[in-house]
């Protein structure tokens, strides 16, 4: 009778434990330690685990939290290049129409965030140079997730030769509608040395 008894209880031991571990395991938690603690405590532990939250929706809930918030920042960021490029486009249209009538209206300008030598980029470090504003129009994400732009092609290679920037860097202009990676647009992974783009580090 003793015998029997024991070996309904080690029966139910481990029916209890493998409930649990299977619960355990669905919701994202170690099934090994709920194997065990439904199979000594039994019902118990079973009514546990069965009330305890899903650590997988909780974490897919998160990460999608966290995508939306990345998505929204780079609509942001796309959308403050873009206006910045129009308020440059808008004050070099008005120092036009000064030259041709005469004018210096270059102050009432300058609140446009306009200045006669070229674009606000720059690098850190590098203080604002005069570059020509056509040709830097490349933005991209460097290491750390530093966002760099409007830059030149030679401002690019600088990166480059610095590896702050390796193929699997995102890079964004006004011609694209989405950042995209520097391996897929040929103007940038040519500025690669010869051995390729693919022989650099990635991210």
């Amino acid at each position: 009778m003793d015998e029997n008894f024991i070996v309904l209880q080690l029966i139910g031991g481990v029916v209890f434990g493998v409930i649990s571990a299977v619960i355990a395991s669905s919701k994202g938690r170690n099934a090994v330690g709920w194997f065990f603690c439904g199979f000594f405590i039994g019902l118990i532990g079973l009514i546990i685990i069965a009330c305890l939250s899903n650590l997988n929706e909780e974490r897919n809930r998160r990460n999608y939290v966290d995508w939306q918030q990345r998505r929204v920042q780079e609509q942001i960021y796309q959308e403050q290049v873009k206006n910045q490029a129009f308020q440059q486009y808008t004050a070099a249209r008005l120092d036009q129409h000064d030259q041709h009538l005469g004018l210096d209206t270059r102050p009432a300008n300058q609140n446009l965030g306009y200045n006669a030598g070229g674009n606000q980029g720059y690098l850190p470090g590098q203080g604002q140079p005069q570059v020509n504003q056509q040709a830097a129009a490349w933005h991209v994400i460097a290491s750390n997730n530093q966002r760099l732009g409007p830059l030149t092609s030679e401002q690019i290679m600088s990166l480059i030769h610095e590896q702050r920037l390796t193929t699997s860097s995102l890079a964004w202009s006004q011609q694209r509608n989405a950042w995209c990676q520097i391996s897929e647009v040929q103007e940038l992974a040519s500025l690669f040395p010869n051995q390729g783009p693919s022989s650099f580090p990635r991210r």
